[in-house]
This record gives structure tokens, C-alpha cells and sequence, in this order.
């Protein structure tokens, strides 16, 4: 018996040494597996293989968004696929005049066309609803967003001929007019304007949006007197 046990470790050690042939390859560590993978370090300077037998797939966080780093296959011969660097940016906010065609002027620019409902008169800067709104005793037209639009906060100077449009959450256009001689708009009453409506005005120089969601009575809120803001301007 004894004789049998050394001709088993000689013959272990005989494979050993015929398996250790080749130059000693350095320690080798085995990192972590939160690739998907074991991934072996050379600690002699050699390189690192990721994947093994079986591939893995590396991926990552940059900037919030998600990097996708590829997956890399066993063999040497694996697949990087790309990834989306930064996250996924979110389309821009929709305005009065996201999609809408560029600025073309009214076909009548200078028509007071207020005025001729009015007797002459425009009543430019009063609340237009006051009287249009929709069921108005006085049989005045009905209107669904009406105001006055000047150039500067302070109501100096009518515009006229600047395009003011109002759209739904959606942006959905729900109507389009022109600023009159006396910086009058109106639309006709198509039905209530709807919570979170966009609007804004245009002519062929400016745009300004209202940062709020209009309720149809511009001139309510927007007045030279009386109101809770600054008359609507273009600038």
C-alpha cells in the first residue's frame, strides 16, 4: 500500500509538471459578476477577457440617461451594440404657433373693423366679453377669446396686422384672427376655451406668448385700468 500512494503522487506531479510547460502566466484574480459575466484580470500586465464561455452584457448610467455598452461574447468575438448617451431628451414644449405656418399679414391690414360694429367707435382696451359673450342680452355676436393688443405693457400704440392664435393642451388649432387698425382681435364664440389652452401673437418682427392659460376675456385681466396685469403687448 504504501508503495501504491507514491506511484499516485509521482504521477500527479508527472502531469503537473508536463501541464506547467509553458511560461507562468502571472496570478489571476475573478472580479465581480454585475456585468452579467466573470471577468478575469491578468495581473501580469496582461489583458482582461469579460464574457468567459458566456457573454455578458455591460451597461451603465451617464448623465441620467443610459449608456448601452454592448455585449461582448466569449471567444473574442462578440457583438458591441451602441447605446443612448444622456438620456432620452424630451421633446420641446408646444406653443400657440408650434407647427403653425410662418407669419403671413392679415389681407386687410389697416381695416378698423372693430370700429364698424360699434359705430365707429372701437372700445379698444374694454372687456370685449362683457358684451360678446355667448347669450348676452344686447344681441351683440358672440366671441370666444377677444381683446385689445398694443406695442409696449403701458398701452401706448395699437398693433395692427399681428396674428394671434389659440390652441388646445394638444395644440390643436382653435382659432386664428388679425389685430384691427385699433389693435382689436376677436374669434367667434366656437364654444368655451378649454383649461390649459395655449396663446400667443405674432407679427413679422416679434412673438410673445402668454405664459398662462387664457380664458377667452383678454381685456378682463389685460387693462390699462382696473385689470390684474398689463394691457397684452407684443413686446
Amino acid at each position: 500500500m504504501r508503495f501504491a500512494v507514491v506511484a499516485l503522487v509521482l504521477t500527479i506531479g508527472s502531469s503537473v509538471g508536463a501541464g506547467c510547460s509553458a511560461a507562468d502566466p502571472g496570478a489571476v484574480t475573478f472580479g465581480s459578476l454585475r456585468d452579467g459575466g466573470s471577468s478575469i484580470t491578468n495581473s501580469s500586465g496582461g489583458g482582461s477577457t469579460q464574457g468567459g464561455s458566456s457573454s455578458g452584457t455591460t451597461g451603465g448610467t451617464t448623465g441620467g440617461g443610459t449608456t448601452g455598452g454592448g455585449t461582448t461574447g466569449g471567444g473574442g468575438g462578440g457583438t458591441t451594440g451602441g447605446g443612448t448617451t444622456g438620456g432620452t431628451t424630451g421633446a420641446a414644449a408646444k406653443n400657440a404657433f408650434t407647427g403653425a405656418p410662418a407669419y403671413a399679414a392679415a389681407p386687410v391690414a389697416d381695416a378698423d373693423q372693430s370700429a364698424l360694429h360699434h359705430g365707429n367707435v372701437s372700445n379698444a382696451g374694454l372687456d370685449c366679453l362683457g358684451c360678446h359673450a355667448a347669450g348676452n342680452a344686447g344681441g351683440a355676436p358672440a366671441f370666444m377669446f377677444a381683446g385689445t393688443l398694443y406695442d409696449d405693457t403701458a398701452g401706448t400704440n395699437p398693433v395692427v396686422s399681428a396674428e394671434v392664435r389659440v390652441v388646445s393642451p394638444a395644440g390643436v388649432e382653435l382659432g386664428k384672427a388679425y389685430s384691427d387698425k385699433s389693435g382689436n382681435f376677436w374669434l367667434p364664440d366656437t364654444g368655451t376655451v378649454p383649461a390649459g389652452a395655449l396663446t400667443g401673437v405674432r407679427n413679422g418682427t416679434s412673438t410673445k406668448l402668454m405664459i398662462s392659460a387664457p380664458t377667452g376675456k383678454c381685456n378682463f385681466c389685460h387693462a390699462k385700468t382696473g385689470g390684474t396685469t398689463t394691457p397684452v403687448s407684443i413686446k
